[in-house]
């Protein structure tokens, strides 16, 4: 997974938010962590972290439509897309 889509610094991001019902401004810092998206080339040749073939993986991110995810979104759409029943 040499290539990645976006990614945010390592460090933790401030978020700031402001409480426009109470009118009291700006509340306490609150830090989120930073997500890597991977591009789904990357994700198709991330056969141990995804538990599933190449030809799984492509064919289950494909679907989805979408071009970057992270490796949990990957990882539950591939596990759903094994999972779903054959009629």
């Amino acid at each position: 997974m040499a290539r990645r889509l976006m990614e945010k610094a390592d460090s933790e991001t401030e978020v700031f938010t402001e409480n426009i019902a109470d009118n009291k401004g700006v509340l306490p810092k609150s830090k989120e962590k930073a997500v890597s998206m991977y591009h789904i080339d990357d994700l198709i040749s991330a056969e141990t972290i995804l538990g599933a073939s190449k030809e799984i993986i492509s064919v289950a991110l494909h679907k989805s439509g979408k071009t970057a995810f992270t490796v949990d979104e990957a990882k539950d759409i591939v596990t759903k897309f094994k999972n779903k029943e054959v009629k």
